[in-house]
């Protein structure tokens, strides 16, 4: 049997749906667990509090391509279980920041003398070579200040190179992050008065340094964003 992580947003539907795939293709599905509950399962396990430790709040950010989810949670001693205090999601992710870049870069390409005249729509195979372009600078400028990318055969024989900085993925991306600073927000109102918060991140986009940014500016310039989930810790979680 199988125990597979859904997203947070699935509801009856979608577990009926992943169900009647899992029928068809002969696999037998034990549960349906959340990511979020497998990623604090994981956490729970791989990292007990001390029998003699005090309960622990912890937040852990998942961003990934489509949504984000944001759970706080608080860990118990010696590996009991833990408990949820809050899980937000939204269907904001990287490739909707992705999305809002293509749109600044699409207008950019028409006001260049060289590709006044290049068409980039949706779908075709010059949006797919700009896009490609767009997630590379974004995730160039999750180490460096200022980013630049070659988009081959944007036009007939032409070549365009593209260049971001992180102010231009800030603006461009102003309400997704601003969704994003919301969940965190409910995550820190879940948490209480507790002076102590940690913060765990998993997800491509937590790469992001304005994720790290938005991530200080809620709780603290502090709080140190631990390491201790990764792109296995939902599985782990499931499994367990």
């Amino acid at each position: 049997p199988l125990s597979l992580a859904v997203p947070a947003t699935f509801g009856p539907a979608e577990l009926r749906a992943l169900q009647d795939a899992a029928a068809v293709a002969g696999l037998e599905l034990a549960r349906c667990p959340a990511t979020p509950d497998c990623l604090l399962a994981c956490l729970n396990a791989k990292h007990p509090l001390p029998a003699d430790a005090a309960p622990k709040r912890v937040v852990i950010v998942d961003m990934g391509a489509s949504a984000t989810t944001v759970t706080a949670a608080e860990l118990r001693p010696g590996g009991a279980a833990p408990k949820v205090l809050a899980t937000r999601c939204e269907a904001v992710g990287c490739q909707h920041i992705d999305y809002k870049l293509w749109e600044h870069f699409c207008a950019w390409v028409k006001e260049q003398p060289r590709t006044k005249d290049v068409e980039v729509e949706a779908g075709t195979k010059r949006s797919f070579r700009l896009l490609r372009g767009i997630e590379k600078l974004r995730k160039l400028l999750s180490t460096i200040p200022l980013a630049r990318a070659m988009v081959e055969s944007l036009g007939e024989d032409i070549d365009v190179q593209i260049e971001a900085d992180r102010e231009l993925l800030l603006r461009c991306g102003a309400d997704e992050f601003g969704r994003v600073r919301s969940l965190l927000l409910e995550a820190k109102a879940a948490c209480g008065d507790y002076a102590t918060v940690s913060v765990e991140i998993v997800g491509g986009g937590t790469r992001m340094s304005v994720v790290h940014d938005l991530i200080g500016e809620v709780f603290s310039r502090t709080v140190v964003m631990g390491q201790k989930l990764d792109d296995a810790s939902a599985a782990f979680g499931a499994a367990i």
